[in-house]
């Protein structure tokens, strides 16, 4: 027999157990090539523009650093697994540099077939998923298929560059290895780890301080420290949990003498208890990446299914111009006519003035707010069919409209200085945050006799604002009145801007999201049937004393899960914090966003959980061992 074909024969009987971890290569490859194709699309190009190129290389680059990683790190534990079926190789007669250069060619033949099934997937799918991201950015155009060379050669050039490191790493693994260490590696006893009550004290506290920084608004406006010290807090905190904090709690769950002594508690506990040592880096490390993707898929979520409601919120009206003369407001009605599916629903003129002015008391808060009179308020809010919910009450008050949550101007005194000069000013009773006109980013409703006195200082201009029906989809009404006239503002473009970026960002953060989650699900897998490897014996005594294979795989159930559900409920915990606190700086409310991203996460997750309580149960625990 060669060393080829021992080769082939070793990938072979070992592709059952790498099979998940080829999965997860072939999924990187699929999404490396997709985001590239895409890229060289000149289709898409034509479609979109080249608008989309950075995300897309971003997207690229991420794919390719975490799968080095990941495949980096998976290939090191199996090289390690194997201690003793390489010693056997020694025994046998076989060279170190022999062995070295069967596990050197063993990865490079599962990552070329990897390369070549995950470039053959993203050609097969590259059409689909093209259409999908387009009609996540509104655009609803065929695509024929396309095979770009260029992405062909990226892809193979930066995995095989990959595989070849990994395979180079491996090989040099080898030659640390002693002949006993080979055969004695899993008789090593392992000490029972201690938690520290302070450390898992600190990790709470660590995490809770972290928190308590996140919700702090004031701290936001130093975004760069504010950004390390959360992160760093919270991390830092995530690992003290997972080292100290989850031995102090198994520990302290033996102090419940019936609990603990029923059943197979004891065993459960024990087991876990040993095997939270050597695990704890790998948990703290998948839950915070988890927590990551979770917020990443969680926020581009969000930004995409709340793109109409949030053009809604700031751009009210589908068409906004400053009226000029009596032939050009008919030119414009004639060019909607002739659009009958576009029918005006409102059509409204407001008088108002752009003044400069700032807040009392707020050192540097300068701002040009556009000042409108409560008549010219009423009609812009009836015309949009939504009832008034202010009323001005007494001369020299002003409420405000703004972008964000202006709540915390309610009550300052804004002052506006005329050309005269004239100084007026005016005590924001009210603060509400959407916008009365596209163009109109601050402005102050006051009073029919402030407005008339402030307009005998300064003339007004006069906007016109139309509402047509179906402005989502005014495509060509949109583009013929911006060739013909000077919009101020128009829904459509804004909207589609908007749609555009969204969907592109939740295009890209969902196959990211996926390939975190395929490799994170597949390192507890690994770890998790290492250990089984180790428990094999411990197993075979249990059931010969009397055990039986319904309380051993409750057993594992219960052990399992414990592993998996730790760091998927911290992760879980940090992304609903993290999209929490984006919400409230982007003003948006994102508990539906949160729910589906955590409920889709949580199920891919509960696959991987029933595939490794299957796998570990019948490594251990199968009929006829």
């Amino acid at each position: 027999m060669t060393l080829f074909d021992l080769t082939w024969r070793n990938v072979k009987n070992n592709f059952q157990t790498y099979f998940l971890y080829f999965v997860s290569m072939v999924f990187s490859i699929l999404v490396f090539y997709l985001f590239n194709s895409i890229n060289y699309n000149q289709q898409v190009t034509q479609a979109v523009g080249n608008k989309m190129n950075f995300l897309l290389s971003f997207g690229s680059i991420l794919t390719a650093v975490f799968s080095a990683i990941f495949m980096g790190y998976s290939h090191a534990f199996f090289t390690r697994r194997r201690k003793r079926e390489i010693g056997l190789y020694n025994l046998l007669g076989l060279q170190r540099s022999q062995v070295a250069k069967m596990l050197f060619c063993e990865n490079l033949v599962m990552g070329t077939i990897a390369l070549a099934s995950g470039i053959f997937l993203g050609v097969l799918f590259s059409k689909l998923f093209t259409m999908l991201l387009l009609n996540l950015m509104g655009h609803y155009v065929q695509i024929n298929l396309f095979i770009s060379p260029r992405a062909v050669f990226n892809t193979v050039g930066v995995f095989l560059l990959v595989f070849l490191i990994i395979s180079w790493h491996a090989h040099r693994i080898i030659y640390r290895f002693q002949l006993v260490e080979l055969f004695r590696a899993e008789q090593r006893g392992e000490s029972q780890p201690h938690g520290s009550v302070r450390l898992a004290l600190l990790s709470i506290l660590l995490i809770a301080g972290g928190y308590l920084v996140a919700l702090n608004p004031q701290l936001v406006f130093l975004f760069p420290v504010y950004a390390v010290l959360v992160l760093g807090l919270v991390i830092s905190g995530t690992f003290a949990l997972f080292k100290s904090f989850s031995v102090f709690a198994l520990q302290l769950a033996r102090r419940n003498k019936q609990h603990y002594y029923w059943g197979m508690n004891l065993i459960s506990n024990s087991n876990l208890l040993y095997r939270i040592k050597s695990n704890a880096a790998m948990l703290a490390t998948i839950a915070v990446l988890s927590a990551i993707t979770l917020t990443a898929v969680g926020m581009s979520y969000s930004l995409y299914f709340g793109a109409g409601e949030e053009m809604q919120k700031y751009f009210p009206f589908s068409y906004v111009y400053l009226e000029g003369n009596l032939n050009e407001d008919r030119q414009v009605d004639a060019v909607i006519a002739a659009y009958p599916q576009h029918g005006v629903r409102a059509d409204v003129k407001i008088p108002y003035l752009e003044l400069e002015g700032k807040i009392f008391g707020i050192t540097g808060f300068h701002r040009t707010a556009q000042i409108i009179s409560e008549s010219s308020y009423l009609d812009l809010i009836r015309a949009r069919g939504v009832n008034p919910d202010i009323k001005l009450k007494n001369p020299g008050e002003a409420i405000l409209f703004a972008q964000g949550n202006p709540s915390n101007l309610q009550g300052e005194t804004f002052i506006i200085k005329n050309e005269h000069p004239v100084t007026q000013e005016f005590q924001i009773t009210e603060a509400k945050p959407y916008l009365l006109m596209n163009t109109m980013f601050f402005t102050l409703v006051v009073s029919d006799g402030d407005f008339a006195q402030m307009t005998k200082v300064q003339a007004p201009a006069v906007v016109r604002g139309i509402l047509v029906d179906r402005q989502a989809k005014s495509a060509e009404l949109s583009q013929e009145l911006n060739q013909k006239f000077n919009l101020l503002s128009s829904f459509f473009d804004q909207y589609r801007w908007n749609l555009e970026q969204s969907g592109m960002t939740m295009f890209v953060g969902a196959f990211l999201g996926l390939v975190f989650l395929l490799a994170t699900g597949s390192v507890i897998y690994f770890r998790q049937l290492n250990e089984a490897g180790k428990d094999h014996l411990n197993y075979i005594i249990l059931r010969k004393i009397g055990v039986g294979r319904r309380e051993i795989r409750r057993s594992i159930s219960r052990q399992v899960m414990v592993i998996f559900l730790f760091p998927l409920l911290v992760g879980t915990v940090h992304a609903v914090m993290a999209l929490s606190v984006l919400g409230n700086l982007l003003y948006k409310n994102l508990t539906i966003p949160i729910a589906i991203t955590v409920v889709a996460y949580t199920l891919i997750y509960l696959f991987y959980y029933l595939l490794t309580v299957d796998s570990y149960d019948r490594l251990v625990n199968a009929p006829g061992q």
